[in-house]
């Protein structure tokens, strides 16, 4: 017998497998509907699947929407639903529903690692010559140093390499 287990929890709905089905919980009406593939990521109603693999959000209950992947993007979602972030080499966000909206960010360094902040920004880690710097990434501006450059490493919370 599989347990459940819950994988994204957003706007009132727990996604989650058991058995070798993807599952979503609406808890405010206590119903559960088949998802088709896994959701790997949820934030303003929208989702995202793994591997490519689509959700079918339209057995959920609202107007959820589903976030094509955007070609050679390890995407991350971001807290609004807009955006896609790829964070291998230099940080670069994608709007899925208009992949011509691309921003890339390039701080001084390497990068070690980039996740989205709650207001939408990227926050991105760099490391050059031993030392580490944390950078703060508007999508409308530059990114802005927000640590110092430091000898101890800087770790991010969601998102670590």
């Amino acid at each position: 017998m599989d347990c459940p287990f819950p994988y994204v929890v957003a706007d009132g709905t727990v996604f989650y497998g058991e058995g070798g089905r993807s599952l979503a919980w609406d808890v405010a009406t206590d119903t559960t509907v088949s998802t088709g593939s896994m959701v790997s990521q949820a934030h303003d109603r929208v989702v995202g699947g793994f591997e490519d693999l689509e959700v079918d959000v339209s057995r959920l209950a609202g107007d959820w929407e589903f976030a094509e992947p955007v070609d050679g993007y390890e995407g991350i979602l971001s807290y609004d639903g807009a955006w896609f972030l790829d964070n291998s080499g230099k940080p670069t966000i994608v709007n899925w529903r208009d992949p011509d909206q691309t921003v890339r960010y390039d701080p001084p360094g390497s990068v070690r690692a980039a996740t989205f902040d709650t207001d939408g920004s990227v926050l991105v880690v760099t490391e050059e010559d031993g030392r580490w710097s944390g950078w703060d990434c508007p999508v409308d501006a530059r990114c802005e140093q927000v640590v110092a450059p430091q000898r101890a490493e800087i770790r991010l919370v969601a998102w670590d390499l």
